[in-house]
């Protein structure tokens, strides 16, 4: 049965009569009548009983009634689920985030989004694994956020905020009464360092080594809180992105500025093979707009 049948069949069950029946779907009579009997013919059952001007259904008709209907419910399920899809009321986000924005950024968009979105599955991967990026080439996460400079030749780069690096140290260091602190400065001295992100010791090497600068102890960590936590405990000065230092500090920690002014550019990742989901779309722009307005706070962290 086609489309078309299944409807004629429909409406003569629920009409009693072709008379009817035709009048509801906007057909003559006889039109209706050489549908059923085309029906009958196509399936080999006989749906109806004529009986004194009247048709009874079968009770294979009857049977077959209760299918259709399922399957019309089914479509209306359907329609209502393309609706959600349209409205972004339904879907999957999938995004790969580097472990900086972990710390409380994407908590508050996600805790932000799904309240608009409630029925939004969500699969949040951190990027330790390399082999996600090509996950997002091939679409099957829908971004990344990520420090630029990891860019492959299939995804598409947006910048999404710029985080100044600064220094952490405890009150009562010889350097956190200063301004400014320069490569110069953190000769001899204890030094964390972030190494996760790949970038990011990358810059610190093209500052350090034109200024022979030689650290008396030097501690690597492989997350900005633990970095932002050990500088705080007197354990070295940090060198920690701006966006950490903003959502973690509290009394007794200073953050000084570091020169030469060195930045990491956050940028979000789609593919340029597959088209961006409308819920990934939507949450993107979330983001966009949540950093514009947060950038120019971050410079708060610093001693007026």
């Amino acid at each position: 049965m086609n489309m078309r049948q299944i409807d004629v069949f429909r409406a003569i069950m629920t009409a009693g009569s072709t008379i009817v029946a035709a009048r509801r779907l906007g057909i003559s009579q006889p039109a209706v009548s050489k549908h059923l009997k085309e029906i009958e013919e196509s399936i080999r059952l006989t749906l109806f009983e004529r009986s004194a001007g009247r048709l009874l259904p079968t009770p294979e008709a009857k049977l077959l009634f209760d299918h259709v209907d399922r399957m019309e419910v089914g479509l209306k399920q359907i329609n209502r689920f393309v609706d959600d899809l349209r409205e972004s009321r339904k879907g999957r986000l999938s995004m790969i985030v580097m472990p900086l924005m972990m710390n409380r950024r994407v908590p508050d968009l996600l805790a932000t989004f799904l309240k608009l979105h409630p029925e939004i599955n969500v699969v949040l991967h951190s990027h330790d694994v390399p082999q996600l990026f090509h996950a997002v080439a091939l679409g099957d996460a829908d971004f990344a956020i990520d420090v630029s400079g990891r860019e492959h030749e299939d995804l598409k780069a947006e910048p999404l905020i710029d985080l100044h690096i600064a220094c952490v140290l405890p009150e009562g260091h010889r350097l956190a009464s200063r301004d400014v602190i320069t490569a110069e400065d953190l000769k001899d001295e204890d030094v964390i360092l972030i190494r996760n992100l790949e970038r990011y010791p990358l810059l610190l090497e093209d500052i350090m080594t034109p200024a022979r600068v030689k650290f008396r102890r030097r501690i690597d960590v492989f997350q900005s809180v633990l970095g932002f936590q050990l500088a705080a405990r007197g354990l070295g000065v940090g060198i920690i992105d701006l966006l950490t230092i903003h959502d973690l500090r509290y009394p007794g920690v200073v953050a000084v500025r570091f020169e030469p002014l060195t930045k990491l550019e956050v940028v979000v990742m789609t593919s340029k093979r597959w088209p961006t989901s409308k819920v990934a779309k939507a949450f993107i722009e979330s983001a966009k707009e949540h950093f514009r307005a947060l950038e120019p706070t971050l410079a708060s962290v610093f001693r007026k």
